[in-house]
């Protein structure tokens, strides 16, 4: 899932040219938050669990602690597990380990991207924001 910043009703003719296998969502800061975070929950994750009991294991972000949160996840048998801050390095090593590493491996991919679609297919070297989110979202 991609959060980008703003209100998805001003990007209605660029949404059209996003890949319809991400799931792409707007908030006024661009971070999740309990609506984000609710939303994925019913769009994207119960759907694939198909009511299995299951283990979240989630940071300890407000969002992730809300009543509303942890009623949804108790009402589908998902137990949940926050990780304590400061805590991510021992209890979550694949975060350390392979997610960073994989986080800036796909940053650095996505920036190559969007500069061989400036000089190949724009043939420009700026463009704009929403060319790049569709480039990101592709």
């Amino acid at each position: 899932m991609i959060l980008f910043a703003g209100v998805p009703s001003n990007f209605k003719n660029e949404m059209s040219f996003y890949d319809a296998r991400v799931l792409v969502n707007w908030t006024k800061s661009s971070w999740n938050n309990e609506g984000i975070f609710y939303w994925w929950l019913t769009t994207d994750l119960l759907p694939v669990l198909e009511d299995q009991p299951s283990l979240l294991v989630m940071d300890c972000a407000e969002c992730h602690k809300t009543s509303r949160i942890l009623s949804l996840l108790q009402q589908h048998d998902i137990v949940s597990s926050i990780v304590p801050s400061g805590c991510t390095g021992l209890i979550q090593p694949l975060d350390v380990s392979f997610n960073r590493p994989f986080k800036d491996r796909l940053q650095a991919i996505t920036e190559k991207v969007i500069v061989e679609i400036q000089k190949d297919v724009l043939h420009r070297e700026k463009w704009s924001i929403g060319e790049r989110r569709i480039a990101i979202v592709r």
